[in-house]
């Protein structure tokens, strides 16, 4: 483990501003958001900043210019500046791994290791060689049929985030070639549904797992050469059953040694953590599908990003402000919850993809010295595309027992002039979905009181006795925090620019805490649990345990 990289931070308690800061977070927990703005005209441009598209408004939080200025001091006092030169400059943030994090190199957003640069630039190549021949209709599988259809195996990073810029490609109406399908579970029932309808002679699999030793990936991939056999009428160790099969990993000789050639092989740098992973070579399916130019504008929203996060001073860094934000409400507010409402079709996967991100980089409590976090690190996450959330869980924020911030993330309709190929009617519903986002947020902070709620009775038509006793239901505390992003163009540069700002969030709060982003260890518990289940009477079990493994019976044979 590296020590030069830390030898600048500071645990956050013995700071001068981490003790102004809960002092701070006292006042903060008793305000009234409603007043704050009333006392203060400027409050909404001074908590307001802009990054080419998106606008970010902060105003609605628990916080003022002083409170940012204090969380300034901490980072600096925490060595952000140079935990961030850190990160770009590769060292090896990564702590426990003993390696960079450098998954920024792989949209033209960092240097490459200097020893890694050559074969990165062939796996570049390699990569949009591939993409052109499945594109072209030049790729050919066992009977001689070009490939038309992608069926991609992964789990976690080499999953979600995959599968949320596909969803929000579709959504953006981009041209699409041939079919584009997702396998994660280990359940035979997901493989069984995303290939019900699609012809083996024609299907590509594309198994990607950084260690190619992810058992819910090597399963499925079993699956899929059975699957392929069967449909083919072939045997499944037939060597003509590998042109079906494109391997994405950081380990190319264990790929070979299940039989993957190395021409239909992409290599993922070890410096790449599997959630960070969508801008690497884990990004095939996407530039297959959707085509390389799509998935380079997306690259380049990140590195847009990537270029902002490194140069911007603190005060005007928008993922360090996010970052601070986050810091602010977990570990001083206390506030351990923040729900994700994006107002658009194609983020409908972007709560689980940020639940990732946050809760397995942030979602630890042992610093980089080895002790206890004495304080709250990273928060849970969770959310729901915002209309439909409006109808599940929205009663909650209005009324519940319990102070959750929110995130709303929504676009600006098209322009008129840009927007020939829509409708009125379509211009018209892309404008009200925006602006309910919009009204979710001001309902949510400025609340109905009780008085409002008996006047509002009455001029229903209720008699004053109904409206003295219903007024309590009605009534709404207000007084929510919330986070609005708000996007005058939807469009894949865009979503880069999202995704990154996330990503460079995490890892500044990361940073402040003294965790380590970049790891997982702790998932890796269940999974030996597991092989450990899989060889009966190998091990002792708690009685639970072994009462459910007596009702599961023994394992099937292989």
């Amino acid at each position: 483990m590296s020590s030069a990289v830390f030898a600048c931070w500071q645990p956050l308690e013995r700071l001068p501003a981490h003790l102004r800061l809960q002092q701070s977070a006292k006042r903060w927990l008793r305000a009234d958001l409603r007043t704050e703005f009333a006392a203060h005209p400027n409050r909404t441009r001074q908590l307001t900043w802009r990054l080419g598209p998106w606008l970010i408004d902060l105003s609605k939080h628990l916080w003022d210019e002083a409170v940012v200025a204090q969380l300034l001091e901490l980072a600096c006092g925490c060595a952000l500046p140079a935990g961030t030169a850190a990160l770009f400059g590769g060292e090896r943030v990564n702590f426990t791994e003993d390696r960079p994090a450098l998954h920024m190199a792989c949209r033209g957003g960092a240097q490459l290791p200097a020893g890694d640069a050559n074969r990165f630039h062939e796996a570049e190549t390699s990569f949009a060689r591939l993409v052109a021949r499945y594109r072209s209709n030049q790729w050919l599988g066992a009977t001689g049929q070009p490939l038309t259809a992608i069926v991609n195996l992964g789990i976690g990073g080499s999953d979600v985030g995959p599968r949320l810029v596909a969803e929000a490609f579709r959504v953006l109406d981009l041209p699409m070639q041939g079919t584009l399908r997702f396998v994660a579970n280990l359940d035979p029932r997901d493989f069984r549904l995303a290939t019900a309808d699609l012809n083996p002679a024609t299907t590509l699999f594309v198994v990607t797992s950084k260690s190619f030793s992810t058992a819910e990936t090597l399963s499925n991939s079993m699956l899929a050469r059975h699957w392929l056999a069967q449909g083919l009428g072939l045997t499944s160790d037939d060597p003509r059953l590998s042109a079906h099969f494109l391997a994405v990993t950081s380990r190319p000789e264990k790929a070979a040694a299940f039989g993957y050639s190395p021409e239909q092989t992409l290599w993922l740098p070890e410096w790449v953590g599997g959630r960070y992973s969508l801008w690497s070579t884990v990004g095939f399916p996407l530039a297959a599908a959707y085509g390389w130019e799509a998935f380079a504008q997306l690259r380049a929203g990140a590195r847009a990003v990537d270029d902002h996060f490194r140069t911007a001073p603190l005060a005007e860094n928008i993922p360090v402000l996010l970052g601070l934000l986050g810091v602010w409400l977990s570990t001083y507010l206390e506030l351990p919850q923040m729900a994700v409402l994006p107002y658009a079709e194609g983020l409908r996967l972007l709560p689980a993809w940020l639940q990732q991100l946050e809760m397995e980089s942030n979602g630890k409590r042992i610093r980089r010295d080895g002790s206890p976090a004495p304080y709250a690190t990273g928060a849970s996450v969770w959310g729901m595309i915002g209309t439909l959330g409006q109808h599940a869980f929205h009663q909650w924020f209005y009324q519940g027992t319990r102070r959750i911030p929110l995130e709303f993330i929504a676009f600006a309709p098209t322009p008129p002039e840009e927007a020939s190929a829509l409708t009125r009617q379509q211009q018209q519903a892309a404008w009200a979905l925006a602006a309910n986002a919009i009204a979710q947020a001001e309902a949510l902070l400025v609340g109905r009181s009780r008085e409002a709620a008996h006047t509002q009775l009455l001029a229903q038509g209720s008699d004053a006795a109904l409206a003295e006793q219903l007024a309590p239901h009605l009534e709404i505390p207000g007084n929510v925090p919330s986070t609005f992003l708000l996007a005058d163009r939807n469009d894949p540069q865009t979503l880069g620019m999202l995704l990154a700002l996330y990503e460079h969030a995490t890892f500044v709060r990361g940073w402040l805490w003294g965790i380590n982003p970049f790891d997982q260890y702790g998932v890796e518990l269940g999974k030996q649990m597991a092989q450990r289940l899989a060889a009966p009477g190998t091990s002792e079990h708690d009685p639970s345990t072994v009462q459910l493994l007596a009702r599961l019976g023994l394992p099937p044979s292989a």
